[in-house]
C-alpha cells in the first residue's frame, strides 16, 4: 500500500502544484504518504497472511478511490478558479493576468 499511496502522492501534487503558490501546499501531501504508510503497516497484518491479505488489500483498494476521487474534485475546483480568473472575477495567489495559472 505505501508503494500505491505513493503513485497517488505523485498524482496528487502533479495536479496542485501548477496552482498553488505557497510553501506549505507540499508539506501537507507529503505528510499524507507518511500517514499511508502507517495505514499499510497496521492493514497488511502478519496474522492475515493465511488468507491472502484481504484486509490489507481492501484497504488499498479503497485508498486508489480517495485517491481519484480527490484528484478529481481538485481538477474541478481549480479549473472553475481558472475560469474565474480569466474572466477577471478572481485573483489567483495575488498574481494578475498569466501568473495566476
Amino acid at each position: 500500500m505505501s508503494g500505491d499511496m505513493e503513485l497517488g502522492l505523485s498524482v496528487l501534487l502533479s495536479c496542485k502544484s501548477p496552482h498553488i503558490h505557497i510553501h506549505g501546499g507540499a508539506n501537507v501531501s507529503v505528510a499524507g504518504g507518511g500517514i499511508g504508510g502507517i495505514i499499510a503497516s497496521v492493514s497488511f497484518r502478519q496474522q492475515d497472511r493465511a488468507t491472502g491479505y484481504i484486509p490489507g488489500l481492501w484497504t488499498t483498494v479503497a485508498a486508489q478511490i480517495v485517491i481519484c476521487i480527490t484528484a478529481s474534485l481538485l481538477m474541478l475546483y481549480f479549473r472553475s478558479q481558472n475560469k474565474k480568473a480569466d474572466r477577471g472575477e478572481k485573483v489567483l495567489a495575488g498574481h494578475v493576468g498569466e501568473l495566476s495559472r
